[in-house]
């Protein structure tokens, strides 16, 4: 399985810890050279986004932050498509990998899931796992009109990838996630096999951006009541939380 990291030019402390963390696993990785949207977006992809869609769809602007990181998660997605991968492991380059990633991932069948999320928050799956390697179980995302968070690292096949390509042309969605992942059928691990920076107290570009924006908690519509019913029932019925107390 090819393995995706994704990363600025020039942030070669910032991905040292997780190459050196692929390699002692024996997992070969390559450098997908994302767009850098600290200094602004690029004029060129302009014509890539749909900025009055994302305010529309989110409730507030994206930055341009935001915007250049989707678009460097869709240009993996374009990656596994024209190169005809049956699936790929995609990192963002401050990923923390769990020392039994690779023995994971050799254990793991691609054609169970399109999206496996390796990483997640607040996530909540069906009760009944669908595939099980050691301490680890995958679960079938188990709540319509809610998705959770981080797009840290996952495992996507070329039909996944297909489909996120074509929801995210143009960007209008963050990266995390432009689809309903439960209707897409995608898997979380747990425990997590990816784990992240602590958006409280770890540096997070985007973070920052959104704060110096005034966007910080921005972005939040409120559901409607009978959304809000929907989901609670299915977390009675069906659902478990994949989320809780699993952090390394």
């Amino acid at each position: 399985m090819r393995t995706f990291v994704i990363t600025l030019a020039g942030d070669d402390a910032r991905r040292a810890p997780l190459l050196a963390a692929l390699s002692a696993q024996g997992l070969d990785w390559e450098l997908m050279l994302g767009v850098d949207g600290r200094r602004g977006l690029p004029a060129p992809l302009e014509a890539e986004v749909d900025r009055a869609a994302a305010r529309t769809r989110s409730g507030a602007p994206m930055t341009d932050g935001e915007l250049a990181c989707a678009l460097s998660h869709r240009a993996v997605y374009r990656r596994i498509v024209d190169e005809g991968l049956d699936a790929a492991l995609v990192l963002e380059d401050d990923a923390i990998v769990h020392p039994r990633l690779g023995e994971f991932l050799a254990a793991w069948d691609p054609a169970v899931a399109d999206l496996l999320l390796l990483d997640h928050s607040r996530a909540w799956g069906e009760k009944r796992p669908r595939f099980v390697s050691g301490a680890f179980a995958v679960h079938r995302l188990g709540l319509p009109y809610y998705n959770p968070s981080f797009a840290t690292g996952y495992v996507l096949t070329r039909r996944g990838a297909e489909r996120l390509l074509q929801a995210c042309s143009p960007v209008r969605a963050v990266a995390d996630w432009p689809v309903h992942l439960y209707d897409f059928g995608a898997m979380a691990v747990t425990p997590r096999l990816v784990d992240h920076q602590d958006p409280d107290t770890g540096h997070s570009n985007l973070r920052v951006e959104r704060q110096a924006a005034g966007l910080l908690g921005a972005g939040k519509p409120k559901d409607a009541w009978w959304l809000k019913l929907r989901i609670s029932l299915a977390k009675r019925l069906f659902a478990k939380s994949l989320s809780v107390s699993d952090r390394r």
